[in-house]
């Protein structure tokens, strides 16, 4: 360009300094740096949780925000369906508050959650992964109830798992992104949903805990036997055994749907959509 003196890189170094206090501080916070600029199934966590107690959401109403997107992880399709549930449901404390909440501050994909500062639907169920595996197992039939189909839930690559169950996690979330996922609707995504390593990367070094349902109906995390080692695919064989309906009805652990106060019946399956 005319006029313009070019910068050589020694003379851009003189014009920048550094000292010691800087260079520590750079140094102590490389994990800051990690995520810099990005946001992680924690803090999307965070913002949903404050999102929702600024909303003066109930317990209850947030926790069927999250048990219709682990359902399903569509915002119109999970509103569409709200409004087909039987009327005693719909006359729960906490369904008009869920659905208020659904309608005015959650859309559907990450672009357009930044645009419109709202929380994108598709990531309700990742930044709680042990609480969408507990949906499903509640919802599953006994015999569905298996590691390998659990596999195929993109939730399930977060959990804390040892490394066979984490080889078998991996296949399952392939699967999952070429099998499962045909296209995005969202208009303003360029690339092509499909498995990616980095993505997977995420998840995987996220390391959550499984969610149990205690006898006094307290959602509890439950601990691998080895935490250095994660979850072995004995413990998550007998992890979905807890649901089983014979189990369930011998011991009475199925929870009551929240403001009914009878046992909680969910049907359906969780429907794959592009998810980013």
């Amino acid at each position: 360009m005319a006029g313009v003196v070019n910068v050589s890189v020694p003379s851009a170094l003189l014009n920048l300094s550094i000292n010691k206090d800087m260079i520590n501080y750079i140094k102590d916070n490389r994990a800051v740096w990690a995520s810099f600029g990005k946001k992680n199934s924690h803090m999307y966590r965070t913002e949903l949780f404050t999102s929702m107690s600024t909303s003066k959401l109930n317990p209850e109403a947030q926790l069927m925000v999250l048990f219709f997107f682990s359902v399903i992880k569509n915002r119109d399709r999970v509103l569409k369906a709200m409004g087909l549930l039987d009327a005693e449901m719909q006359k729960a404390d906490w369904f008009v508050p869920a659905k208020g909440f659904i309608e005015s501050r959650v859309v559907q994909y990450v672009t357009q959650a930044e645009r419109q500062n709202k929380f994108p639907a598709v990531n309700i169920p990742t930044c709680m992964p042990g609480f969408d595996i507990l949906v499903w197992s509640l919802m599953s039939e006994d015999k569905d109830r298996t590691v390998d189909n659990a596999c195929m839930r993109t939730t399930f690559s977060q959990l804390t798992l040892n490394q066979s169950l984490q080889a078998k996690a991996k296949a399952g979330y392939a699967y999952y992104w070429k099998n499962i996922v045909v296209g995005t609707n969202n208009p303003e995504k360029k690339e092509a949903p499909m498995m990616r390593d980095q993505y997977y990367a995420n998840s995987e070094s996220d390391k959550y805990k499984l969610i149990k349902i205690s006898e006094k109906n307290k959602l509890e995390e439950v601990n691998p036997n080895d935490e250095g080692l994660g979850y072995t695919e004995k413990e998550m064989n007998d992890y979905f055994r807890l649901f089983d309906n014979t189990t369930v009805a011998k011991e009475n652990t199925s929870p009551p749907s929240p403001g009914t106060g009878r046992p909680g019946t969910s049907g359906g399956r969780s429907g794959g959509s592009g998810s980013r």
